[in-house]
This record gives C-alpha cells, structure tokens and sequence, in this order.
C-alpha cells in the first residue's frame, strides 16, 4: 500500500486480545423512511496507523447511498477561536470501493491511514468510529451486514507499519418498511415487443417514430417518485440520445407504464436501454437497468 513507502520507524507494539470490530448499532428494527445508518466502529485497539474492513450485503435488499469517514485516526481538535468548530489533528487519507460497484457486487472495501511518518505516540488508540454507511432497504425482511477481513496497521516491522487481523462483529437489519421502486417485470419494450437481445433485434423504419414503454413498480410501504430514462446508442456504442419520461408519484402497491417516441434518422443498428431513478423528493436513487434491445433501422 502506498502509505507505507516513507515511513523509517522501529518499534514493535503489542496487540490486545479484547480488540474487535463491530457494526453499530448491531441491529436495526424498521426503517421510518427506509433509510438507515450504521457505523462501523473498533473497540479497544492499540496504537494503530492505518485500519482496513470489507462489508458485505445482499444487494438485491439494500442499496448503499453514501460513505462517511470517521474520527478514529484523524482525531478533531478543538478550535479556541470563534466561532467554536472543530478541525482534524492529523491528515488521513480515506478511499472506498465506488458506490456504483458496491451495490453491483454487494461489498464494499474502505481504509484509511494517516499521513506522514508520524511517531507511534501520534498513532490512534483506543475505542474509535472508523466509517459511516447510509443504506437503503429494497425488500421487507431480515438482511445481514456481513463485517470481515478487518485489521489494524497496529506495529512495526522493517521500519513500516504493518497489519493485525482482528475479530470482528455482524449486524442484522429487519426492514419492517422499506423505500424502493423501480423497473420490473418486462422493464423496456420496444413497439410493443419485449425480451429481444442483441443477437435476434427488432426492425424499424427510419424516419418512422418507434414507441419505447418502460415499466416501473413500487414494491415498498412508502410513495415513491419514479422516473425512468431511455438510452441509445449506435452499433459503435456512441451515444446518441437519452430520453426521459415524465416524473410520477407512486403509491405503494402501484405500477407505471411510460411511453416516449424516438425516430432513427438514419439506417443502422442501435442499442436501446432503460433506467430508473426513484427518491424522496426526486429521482435521484438509481435503481440498475434493463438489457440492452437491439434495433435495426432500414
């Protein structure tokens, strides 16, 4: 890992056998909007430099919406000055798996360390908040969150600060209620046909206007905005055009159909593709996408 290049210390520190990791809070019953938090805490750890975890879900349950590093390392300091705020003590660096891919995969990687070669007396110990993840839920039920490969940058070995396993602890979340709507069932038609991939195709006429219907559904306990997007491309894979539908409010239980129109100006073969976006307020979550549909213009 890059921040272990210009470290020149020495030492050994010993580790403790009470430390661990654990997800907080452990479980979460219900979710009001939802939405949840839980943070991804450390307890008793010694000195440390650096700590790294990995975090598992089922993805078809929850969808992860944004990452926040902790204080654990860093550490705040408080400013004398007014107006009375906070400042970090030392520089970290913070990196995460892309949300996108989390939510593909159902995992996310996430470190951090400080920065510099700093003496072990400025390492952080302790009980410690190391990250914060605000998730989704996508399905009523029992989902895991599933802690593991976690460890601490704790001692030193040749001049560098090197790696601790540590046990770790899970969390379980039960999603009484829960937020999500999306494409569903046959998602994209094209002209009234549905199912055909890039090795069969539909043919159109150019200059002719093609109905493009996408289907969306709200499975949650909660009305949801939804909005779904048509995307096409040309047998290159340039884009040519995105084409959003309207904007609609569905209640729980319902399901939309929308309809928007795109002519081919000239003939060839063009990929077609659906998304969706739902949120609160507006569409902002998006919620993955259809096959890509074949269409040859002549």
């Amino acid at each position: 890992m890059v921040f272990l290049v210009s470290l020149t210390m020495i030492g050994v520190t010993s580790a403790s056998p009470a430390t661990y990791f654990y997800v907080d809070p452990s479980y979460v019953q219900g979710t009001p909007t939802g939405k949840f938090e839980v943070a991804i805490n450390v307890a008793d750890a010694p000195a440390s430099y650096a700590w790294e975890i990995r975090l598992s879900w089922d993805p078809e349950r929850l969808e992860l919406l944004s990452v926040e590093e902790g204080d654990f390392l860093h550490r705040w300091v408080e400013n004398p000055f007014p107006p009375p705020d906070y400042f970090p003590a030392y520089a970290t660096s913070f990196a995460k798996t892309p949300l996108n891919e989390a939510n593909v995969e159902g995992e996310i990687l996430a470190t951090c360390t400080l920065v510099g070669a700093l003496p072990m007396s400025a390492w952080a110990s302790g009980n410690g908040y190391l990250f914060k993840l605000t998730f989704l839920a996508q399905a009523t039920g029992a989902a895991h969150l599933d802690l593991h490969d976690t460890r601490l940058w704790d001692h030193i070995e040749a001049t560098y600060p090197a790696a601790t396993y540590y046990p770790d602890v899970d969390g379980l979340v039960d999603a009484t209620n829960f937020f999500f709507a999306g494409l569903t069932g046959w998602k994209l038609k094209i002209n009234g046909k549905a199912g055909l991939g890039k090795g069969v195709g539909l043919e159109a006429t150019v200059g002719e206007p093609n109905l493009l219907e996408t289907y969306l559904y709200n499975p949650g306990t909660f009305a949801v905005y939804v909005q779904s997007f048509i995307e096409i491309r040309d047998s290159a894979g340039y884009w040519i055009a995105t084409i959003p539908s309207s904007i609609v409010l569905l209640q729980p239980g319902e399901s939309t159909i929308f309809g928007v129109t795109w002519t081919a100006q000239g003939a060839g073969v063009y990929y077609i593709t659906a998304y969706s976006f739902f949120g609160e307020l507006s569409p902002t979550i998006q919620d993955g996408f259809s096959r890509s549909m074949r269409l040859k213009a002549i």
